[in-house]
């Protein structure tokens, strides 16, 4: 009877990866596998691709011949190394190069891609620069070296150390790709024109050796054969001791784009800024001979827009050449000075702007300010309004417009008042009712943690009104504060007749409530207790109040982020209302000859409304 081992060698090599695929879809399980048996530890080490080694200078092997050889591995193309944390010092050179020390040249050939990193003191730990020459005879195949890992190792490297660094790595003919964790790394990287290609680069910290100084900028221009060029950092060179004005207005964004590399087809710009996320960032495109093509900009507010214009676009584009295209991609309108519109105006000459998505609108934006940036850029269109009432919580608009209709309404009489709005917005949430009852409750089988796929889950909410709703949404935050928390321990009494108590495994049954004065009603959030909207529905009921509970369904995820747009379910259905009946109001008041001008100003009407609800939380 044939066993295991005999099934393992009768596979074919392409056999072989398909298993390996199947069976160690993440690090975890083919780490267990090779744990089975001898059989299954030859079979995946001699099939794997991949291999990261731990290096720990604590523990280093005895002697040479007693540590893991690199022939365990024959068809490794990616190779990672980390050096451990360790008091240790003066150790990370010779850890780096032990794994290739007297391995033979066929396991070392395969070798494509080979990533170095360092953790705790080794992070700051000196490399000797021939270290590169050792690891450029070892791996004559290298086509990918990520430096990013290894930090601050560099710091301390001199115009010397950099040059006998890159003669070393010269010697890998076939580097076409190259990660670097500083823009000090940059001065003699000119030794590798004549075979790289894609390069990344850590730029722009508060140390000046992080920015891309005349020096980096004229080492990069010498790369003759590079394509593709990722930075992260800001734009520009920052004024030091060392570096005045005038020469760091020659490096940074404008000195690279002023005469970027000859070959270079794309350029991205990760920016950091300290009070935005780390989604801003720029992509230009080269056309022929040597032209910007087109540069997108993605999740910058306007005024950063406005300064990007001024200290690297504007600069760099000759007046009367012809006009790259401008992409905005997530633009938000915030606030604007005056020389910020003047820059934008200036932008618009130079370049042809287009928006890839709606202009987002933030809460409390200035209708003036909003309408002049609609006249900057001629055409805008589609607006979304935040705040409805979350920060991420926006409503799209159109800003064409229509043919007026004949005998179609026209003024502001065709808009509806914006407290009218929120009674429309509960009717359009609570349109589709639930089955039954049993909504209320989390379905059998269901667990009931925190988070769920998409994120923090929602959580039941109920519709109250009658005339103590009404009168209860017409109060401050305090006295709706105090009845609230005199609503929850009903509610317990209720849950505890039903078997389950608040707190413990099954989590609070109240949790928020938001007023709606113009509707004269209330959204009640249960928390995320198994029976929380049956017993708060009961207590509720208690008192004489009309109870709703409204469809789960009506939660809104963000298509980018892919997460609930709040962690108030409340506030998720009420947007979801609003979004139900804003666009239609627009639209039929734009068919009936309602002026921009006029809509925006109901939008804005409704958002400083919306933005004004108390919304209560039960912690």
């Amino acid at each position: 009877m044939r066993g295991l081992d005999d099934i393992l060698r009768e596979l074919s090599i392409n056999g072989a990866d398909v298993a390996l695929r199947s069976i160690g879809w993440d690090k975890q399980s083919l780490k267990h596998i090779r744990l089975a048996c001898r059989t299954t530890r030859n079979f995946v080490d001699v099939s794997t691709r991949t291999l990261r080694i731990t290096l720990t200078p604590k523990t280093p092997p005895p002697s040479l011949h007693q540590r893991p050889a690199l022939t365990r591995w024959p068809r490794v193309e990616e190779l990672t190394i980390t050096v451990e944390e360790s008091p240790q010092s003066g150790s990370i050179a010779t850890l780096l190069a032990l794994p290739f020390l007297g391995a033979p040249a066929t396991a070392l050939s395969g070798i494509t891609s080979l990533t170095l990193s360092a953790k705790g003191p080794n992070r700051s730990a000196f490399i000797p620069p021939p270290v590169f020459s050792q690891l450029a005879t070892a791996l004559p195949n290298l086509r990918t070296l990520n430096l990013l890992g290894l930090g601050d190792c560099f710091s301390s490297y001199t115009p010397l150390d950099l040059s006998l660094m890159y003669c070393g790595l010269a010697g890998l003919e076939a580097l076409d790709y190259l990660l670097l964790p500083a823009a000090a790394l940059l001065p003699g990287i000119e030794a590798l024109a004549g075979s790289l290609e894609r390069l990344h680069l850590t730029t722009g910290g508060s140390a000046e050796r992080e920015q891309l100084t005349p020096a980096c900028v004229a080492s990069l221009q010498q790369l003759r054969k590079l394509t593709g060029l990722t930075c992260r950092g800001s734009v520009n060179v920052e004024p030091s001791p060392s570096t005045d004005a005038a020469i760091a207005a020659r490096g940074g964004l404008v000195g690279l784009l002023a005469q970027p590399p000859p070959a270079l087809q794309e350029l991205d710009w990760t920016l950091t800024w300290p009070d935005l996320n780390d989604l801003a960032d720029m992509k230009i495109a080269w056309g022929g001979a040597g032209r910007m093509a087109r540069v997108t900009l993605s999740y910058i507010p306007l005024d950063r827009v406005a300064a990007l214009a001024r200290e690297a676009l504007m600069p760099c584009q000759a007046s009367g050449s012809s006009k790259p295209l401008l992409v905005l991609d997530n633009p938000a309108l915030t606030h604007l000075s005056a020389s910020d519109l003047e820059d934008l105006r200036a932008l618009v000459e130079l370049y042809n702007v287009r928006f890839l998505t709606p202009l987002t609108v933030a809460p409390s934006t200035d209708q003036n300010l909003l309408e002049e940036v609609l006249r900057v850029f001629g055409r805008v269109p589609q607006l979304a309004f935040a705040g409805f009432p979350a920060e991420l919580h926006s409503i799209t608009f159109q800003t064409g417009y229509p043919t007026a209709q004949p005998g179609g309404q026209t003024g502001p009489h065709a808009l509806p008042l914006p407290s009218v709005m929120i009674v429309k917005a509960l009717e359009a949430v609570a349109e589709n009712q639930p089955e039954s009852d049993s909504d209320a409750e989390v379905e059998e089988g269901e667990d009931n943690d925190e988070y769920g796929p998409l994120g923090p889950k929602q959580k039941p909410v109920l519709l109250v009104s009658g005339p103590a709703a009404a009168a209860l949404s017409q109060q401050g935050r305090r006295v709706l504060r105090k009845w609230a928390t005199e609503l929850r321990p009903k509610a317990a009494a209720l849950a505890a007749g039903a078997g389950q108590a608040e707190g413990g495994g099954s989590g609070v049954l109240l949790s928020g409530v938001q007023a709606l004065p113009p509707a004269a009603a209330l959204l009640v959030e249960c928390g995320e207790a198994a029976v929380a909207a049956a017993a708060v529905a009961a207590a509720l009921k208690g008192e004489g109040l009309n109870v709703v509970l409204l469809p789960r369904k009506a939660i809104d995820v963000d298509d980018d982020l892919y997460l609930p747009l709040d962690d108030s379910s409340a506030g998720n259905h009420l947007h979801f209302g609003l979004q139900q009946v804003m666009p239609a109001v627009w639209d039929e008041a734009a068919a009936a000859g309602v002026t921009l001008s006029q809509r925006l100003e109901w939008a804005l009407a409704v958002q400083e409304m919306v933005e004004e609800l108390p919304y209560i939380s039960i912690s």
